[in-house]
């Protein structure tokens, strides 16, 4: 087995908008897992009040108002959220689905508290490692939405958080078990052995 170089850090949020430069974090779930034996490390879940509203849009896709996000309690967020976010993130890569969105508003809301966020440079991303069903055509798309009832969660996808993370992992370890009992799998390990690849 290779050296660790870095626990998985799976990350979701919700937000007012589509653009980490003028919207805000509303919502952010965090699951740090060990990559080898998947098991759970840290996690955060916090709601956060943004200064100006999400669109109506935005509302029927993540089921936002302020009063709902108050009983959660939810307030803005602060510099001690950000540190406490940075704590579960340190020396991870992120993961989830579709990360790169999720990277640029914690990677907006550090600019705005902490100079840097210390995390390794790789990202995991589960719609792409979905991709090779879809080109198989056991699924139609490389959505959360489609590997959900291709590998059995439970429920409807919410547009929360820490559901969608949940569903993710949950899509990541069979993903996982496909990819690790597979062909190719022994193909690489026959590689090795030859002294092809390190």
């Amino acid at each position: 087995m290779a050296d660790k170089k870095f626990d998985l850090a799976f990350t979701d949020t919700e937000t007012t908008g589509l653009d980490p430069k003028i919207h805000e974090l509303t919502e952010v779930a965090i699951i740090r897992i060990d990559p080898y034996t998947l098991e759970e490390k840290a996690r955060f879940h916090r709601y956060f009040l943004p200064f100006a509203p999400p669109s109506e849009e935005v509302v029927k896709i993540n089921g936002y108002s302020e009063a709902l996000w108050r009983e959660r309690g939810a307030k803005p967020i602060c510099r001690e959220d950000v540190v406490e976010i940075g704590a579960v993130l340190k020396g991870s890569a992120f993961a989830g689905q579709n990360p790169t969105f999720d990277r640029g508003f914690i990677h907006a809301a550090f600019g705005v508290y902490l100079p840097t966020l210390e995390m390794d440079y790789h990202l995991i991303d589960v719609a792409t490692l979905a991709w090779p069903l879809v080109v198989a055509g056991l699924l139609p798309g490389m959505g959360l939405k489609h590997s959900r009832k291709l590998f059995d969660c439970a429920g409807e996808q919410t547009h929360s958080a820490l559901q969608d993370i949940l569903d993710t992992i949950h899509v990541y370890k069979q993903l996982m078990e496909i990819y690790m009992s597979t062909a190719f799998v022994a193909w690489m390990r026959m590689k090795k052995e030859d002294g092809i690849i390190p």
